[in-house]
């Protein structure tokens, strides 16, 4: 179930299922120059999952039409969490986007503080039609047990209950600290 909810200037989503709750709070203006520009903020903010809390920093999309119609613009955040039991510190990044009526594509690089843990991504979907909307991991890499473990192209559905299938390379990780 998704909700939207909008007041003078600004607004929140809200997002509740089964699996998912968070209200993401935003503030948003809309230039209309030459080229009119969407700008959006969303402010620091949590979505909890049945499992664990994910905590999210400043958010900043922009974006203008082009000749065709099409939306594109730059996405940015500045820290993203994973509660407090994870290894994996906070994340900063962003990337471009692109919204053509009902499908949304973005793509974007996430990156820890020191450097030691990143990863690229490609999100699409279609409002109109889920059944094809998809996350994919098109790298990430991190440090575990002295070593280093990167996986690429996880292609992980965001509808039905398809099997997801990840190749983990592992560098340089003993085979005693890995068993422990």
């Amino acid at each position: 179930e998704y909700g939207i909810g909008w007041l003078p200037l600004g607004g929140y989503v809200k997002i509740s299922g089964k699996t998912i709750l968070g209200i993401l709070p935003f503030s948003q203006t809309l230039e209309k120059n030459k080229t009119p520009a969407l700008k959006v903020d969303i402010q620091p903010t949590e979505l909890k999952t049945s499992a664990n809390t994910l905590s999210l920093g400043d958010i900043a999309l922009s974006a203008s039409p082009d000749a065709e119609g099409l939306w594109k613009g730059e996405w940015s955040v500045s820290s993203l969490a994973m509660g407090d039991k994870s290894a994996l510190p906070p994340l900063h990044g962003g990337g471009p986007l692109t919204v053509n009526g009902p499908a949304f594509n973005m793509t974007g690089k996430l990156q820890s503080e020191d450097k030691t843990h990143n990863g690229a991504f490609a999100l699409s979907l279609n409002a109109d039609d889920m059944t094809n909307a998809k996350l994919v991991v098109t790298s990430a890499s991190f440090p575990f047990k002295e070593g280093l473990i990167t996986t690429k192209d996880v292609t992980i559905p965001l509808s039905g209950n398809a099997p997801i299938r990840v190749t983990l390379n592992i560098q340089q990780v003993s085979a005693d600290a890995l068993m422990q």
